[in-house]
């Protein structure tokens, strides 16, 4: 093996250990090890399989699933920034076919949705951190051989939140608690299921929270066809557009709403109201955006739309919120 063969050797054995890109042989003429299908170069062209069935390393194998996850190449340095400021034009690239170029939108939002659970789960976990230090402050600490000061440790004052807090815990957990549901319509098994839950709930909040979050993830999922539900409705006879471009376009809004309600979730509070208070405007500014580059919109109607689909929005999110808070009682 001549001098310039062992350096090629040496960087495609590299290359394969740290998990780069490494040389692909051209296998024309081979058999396709997945379909059979006579291969006309690095990749079949029946079913796509790459020729490549060299061995990886762990560290490739690694890499391999989070790029398959998030996707980590150009095409997501393509999508967000005209996800966040030009949405109409990526919206309107996805419907008309130009999808290679960008990251798959579903994709988009699975990743979002992820970001956005870690986000509040993070969110809670510094809540409760909070709120236990505020009701069980830690004892100063006093030198060696002298007794710590009562008065020298705060402790909640009468009448504060952490006092009403336990006051509510107690009374959950005693038998005779008062908790009028009578003007909910609720029938006499469900009033106790309620209860129950919350009891539950008090006693336990770290199980309440797993709880709600299990129902949670399974009830993102549902503000997906929603929102193309309602993209249907107010584009009902719009020739050229079908329920795949609905969900698509639902996809790019519902993204972006959770990646950039999922900043203001890790934000210090300092900064948290403003971020929110920016979003909104910024989310129907955005949605009006897609609106009418997706669909051709004029001014007019794309605001006309907009004022109709955001509160849409808003309301069945709240709606969603308040039934999962419910099941999540009743499942307690």
């Amino acid at each position: 093996m001549t001098g310039p063969e062992l350096e090629i050797a040496a960087a495609d054995a590299a290359a394969a250990e740290v998990g780069a890109g490494s040389r692909v042989p051209v296998a024309s003429g081979e058999a396709c090890a997945n379909c059979g299908a006579i291969l006309q170069g690095r990749f079949c062209h029946a079913c796509g399989q790459s020729a490549d069935l060299r061995k990886r390393s762990i560290l490739h194998l690694a890499w391999e699933a989070g790029e398959s996850l998030f996707h980590l190449d150009g095409r997501l340095a393509r999508t967000l920034p005209l996800l966040f400021f030009r949405p109409g034009k990526l919206a309107r690239d996805l419907i008309e076919g130009r999808i290679a170029r960008y990251t798959p939108p579903f994709r988009t939002f699975l990743v979002a949705l992820l970001l956005y659970i870690f986000a509040a789960e993070s969110l809670i976990h510094r809540l409760r951190v909070e709120s236990d230090l505020k009701v069980n402050p830690p004892a100063a600490q006093a030198p060696a051989g002298v007794s710590p000061n009562p008065a020298a440790v705060p402790t909640p004052k009468e009448g504060s939140a952490a006092d009403a807090a336990r006051e509510i815990s107690s009374a959950l957990k005693s038998n005779d608690v008062d908790v009028n549901l009578s003007g909910l319509g609720l029938g006499e098994t469900w009033e106790q299921r309620v209860r129950s839950g919350l009891k539950i709930a008090a006693e336990n909040p770290g199980y309440f929270l797993v709880v709600l979050f299990g129902w949670a993830h399974r009830l993102a999922f549902v503000l997906l066809p929603i929102t193309a539900a309602l993209l249907t409705v107010l584009y009902l006879g719009r020739r050229g557009i079908f329920v795949y471009d609905h969900i698509l376009v639902a996809s790019n809004l519902l993204s972006f709403t959770l990646l950039t309600n999922a900043l203001g979730l890790v934000l210090p509070e300092s900064v948290s109201p403003y971020w929110f208070l920016l979003l909104a405007v910024w989310t129907p500014v955005n949605m009006f955006q897609t609106l009418r580059g997706a669909y051709g919109s004029g001014w007019l109607g794309a605001a006309f739309k907009t004022l109709i689909l955001w509160p849409g929005s808003v309301l069945t999110f709240g709606l969603l919120l308040v039934g999962l808070l419910a099941l999540t009682i009743i499942q307690l």
